[in-house]
């Protein structure tokens, strides 16, 4: 009996579909072989794409396996037509910053965390959010650029835009990119992009997109997993995120990356951050026991670093906070000097902290900053870090 004309119709929009991220063509499933994730198949008048390496005889029906795509609600979202949803850092759903029609003072131009990527929960997931128009960023996947024997080996990057769903899945992927040289999407770019792609080693992955501003409704936003690939192993990676527009457009004004946050230094959660164009008020929250499962970090404390010379060569622990509702008083574990801090006013758009959660909010002039997240005590668990440009 031939195929329906909807199903043909639909699969082929799927192959066009997964031409854009660089996928294999669509076959017909067969029982003896072996797939890996992100391959497509055909079982009977239905696709279905792996999203765990299958082995052979596991059929396109378990769930656990594969992700059947005429189900509505499970196709791949193409490049230029992403799914808003709400972002893993955020208020309420529907929420605005006050004042979002001007973005004065300074701006975030290069946000980027490191932390511990591993598989399941300990996976990298780094959040980010513009204002103010479209943009148009280059993510970054790093791990083998780090030179340690701890380091990432074959970092996978996910760019989404359905960051409700943390679990591996189809649904509001916008590009899975599993090596830069891959990606026809970084070819012909200006010199300064290209400088900052050419960092990239073999095996790292990068992506460039225009994003959206979901017209400034401050919920709404992106995420960037890091996993490592199929069949490699876990270790310390980096998601870095630059804005690469022309400036008349909207800016970056958030990065959230969630990870694994352990009792050693390598395995503290980072964000990274740089001002340009002016001083600018930010607050850097840690978050921990609002995740609501066990292994959530059950007390986070954030120290604020400066990068005061080039390489990172003298840096300076400018502000620490262990619950935002308090002040601080306490050794940095950056130089070893005590650093007191007041607590913090928080804005009310981004005040939905726990009492064990913290929070900094500060006005820095032009330059390179570090916030550090790790347990009070040596505590350990799943952990979230906020950077946020504070809108007036």
């Amino acid at each position: 009996m031939s195929m329906p004309l909807k199903t043909l119709l639909f699969l082929l929009g799927v192959f066009w579909s997964f031409s854009l991220f660089g996928q294999s063509a669509i076959e017909t499933y067969d029982a003896t072989k072996s797939y890996s994730v992100g391959e497509l198949v055909v079982e009977g008048e239905e696709s279905f794409r792996a999203i765990k390496d299958a082995s052979p005889g596991i059929s396109p029906t378990n769930s656990d396996y594969w992700v059947n795509l005429n189900v509505e609600g499970s196709q791949m979202t193409a490049p230029a037509e992403p799914v808003p949803t709400q972002a893993p850092d955020s208020s309420p759903p529907g929420s605005k910053p006050p004042g979002t029609s001007a973005l004065s003072g300074g701006k975030l131009m290069n946000l980027s965390t490191r932390g511990y990527v591993g598989a399941g929960e300990e996976r990298l997931i780094g959040g980010f959010k513009v204002n103010g128009g479209t943009c148009k960023l280059l993510v970054r996947a790093f791990g083998p650029s780090r030179s340690n024997p701890d380091n990432l080996d074959n970092p996978f990057l996910t760019w989404k835009t359905n960051p409700t769903s943390l679990k591996p899945g189809t649904s509001g992927i916008v590009s899975e990119v599993p090596e830069a040289s891959t990606n026809s999407r970084l070819d012909g770019q200006d010199s300064t992009t290209q400088d900052l792609i050419d960092l990239l080693i073999p095996l790292e992955s990068a992506d460039i997109q225009t994003v959206s501003n979901w017209e400034d409704d401050y919920s709404k936003g992106y995420t960037a997993f890091v996993t490592p690939e199929s069949g490699t192993a876990s270790g310390v990676g980096r998601i870095g995120i630059n804005d690469i527009s022309d400036g008349t457009g909207g800016q970056l004004i958030n990065i959230s990356t969630r990870g694994y946050v352990g009792n050693t230094e390598s395995q503290y959660l980072i964000a990274g951050f740089q001002i340009r164009d002016g001083n600018l008020s930010i607050c850097v929250r840690a978050f921990g026991p609002s995740r609501p499962n066990a292994d959530a970090l059950p007390d986070p404390i954030i120290e604020l670093i400066q990068q005061v010379s080039s390489f990172h060569a003298v840096k300076k622990t400018i502000a620490m906070n262990d619950d935002y509702q308090s002040d601080y008083s306490g050794l940095s574990t950056e130089s070893g000097e005590l650093v007191s801090t007041p607590k913090s006013n928080v804005p009310t758009y981004l005040n939905n902290l726990l009492a064990k959660e913290a929070a900094i909010v500060i006005t820095l002039p032009p330059g390179n900053y570090t916030a550090r997240v790790y347990g009070v005590g040596g505590v350990s668990g799943i952990g979230r870090v906020g950077v946020d440009k504070v809108i007036e």
